[in-house]
């Protein structure tokens, strides 16, 4: 028979892998991950699932800001579940560590690297990517939904950063938005399609708000290594709207589909520039500010959304291109 040999500091990690790859029905295996943590000692309509990615230490952010939003009481109807596929991230003394008062919000820490465990959801796509880590997780997300029957869930990358009270504010604003009619609650992301505009409007003065514009007249159509000439020459001046309706009328489809078709997604210069003008702004990172509000797109001007932080309906969810690929 082969052996694995592994040192004693990552033997409780690789029993966890072992456990959660190999037990069934697959069910066990997520209750087999949360017992590690305890179940808070509470309920919970959201799910906040944050996608961890190796070696990014950008997730202590998030930390420090559920610290701040459990101390003004605004967590109590949510959970935090981690979904990682590196070893090295189950490591719950992190969380412990990091969380500190807020830590009872954790709920588990889940396995997501090798094959997919919930190929139900669309095994068509499972069996083209069977190992593919990001499907792994989305389907991960939805599975643990169901179980815990989360009404909403927040969806985030570990690379987000956001302040405490725009987190508060995403957490809890599922019920809230879908009373106005919206699929999808996101915040203003400074490289999110749509959102980026948005958040350049609203946070940057008269000079960056026109430099960071100058970037997207001059780039161009290309896309993960794909042209669109049809699109091009870019808006000059910079008009956002007239963007979308271009991208929202494209005929042709990329493998990604076209989604985040922009320069701040595909330029590198843009994104170079878009985030230092946001790291300006990060005097105020801890300001609990009072005046959130949702900007509706009653209109549907944008014909697409794509960005790594979002609160949506896990009915509406389980129905989106994520899942039915």
């Amino acid at each position: 028979t082969e052996s694995i040999w592994c040192s004693w500091e990552s033997l409780l990690q690789r029993l966890h892998i072992f456990a959660a790859s190999t037990m069934d029905p697959v069910l066990d295996a997520l209750k087999f991950e949360e017992r590690f943590v305890g179940d808070g000692g509470y309920a919970a309509n959201t799910g906040i699932f944050l996608l961890q990615f190796p070696q990014r230490p950008g997730w202590r952010v998030l930390a420090r800001s559920l610290q701040d939003v459990w101390r003004v009481g605004t967590l109590s109807d949510s959970r935090l579940h981690v979904l990682v596929h590196d070893e090295q991230d189950l490591d719950l003394n992190r969380w412990r560590v990091e969380l500190k008062d807020a830590y009872p919000a954790l709920r588990g820490l889940h396995w997501c690297g090798g094959f997919n465990r919930f190929r139900s959801y669309n095994l068509d796509l499972v069996q083209k990517r069977p190992s593919d880590n990001y499907f792994n997780k989305a389907f991960t997300m939805l599975a643990l939904a169901e179980h815990h029957s989360y009404e909403f869930i927040v969806s985030m990358d570990d690379d987000v950063l956001l302040p405490p009270s725009a987190m508060a504010y995403l957490i809890n604003g599922g019920k809230p938005s879908q009373e106005m009619g919206c699929g999808v609650l996101s915040p203003l992301l400074n490289n999110g399609v749509p959102t980026v505009e948005l958040w350049a409007e609203e946070f940057l003065n008269h000079e960056e708000l026109t430099t960071l514009y100058k970037c997207f007249e001059g780039s161009s159509a290309d896309y993960f290594g794909t042209s669109y000439p049809e699109l091009e020459p870019m808006p000059r001046p910079w008009k956002a709207l007239s963007w979308y309706e271009r991208t929202g009328n494209l005929e042709r489809k990329h493998w990604l589909g076209g989604k985040g078709l922009h320069p701040v997604r595909g330029n590198n210069t843009c994104m170079d520039v878009s985030l230092h003008l946001a790291l300006r702004k990060l005097d105020h990172f801890t300001t609990w500010r009072h005046d959130h509000a949702v900007l509706v797109d009653s209109e549907q001007l944008f014909p697409y959304f794509c960005n790594n932080a979002y609160t949506i309906q896990r009915s509406f969810y389980s129905e989106s291109s994520i899942i039915q690929s």
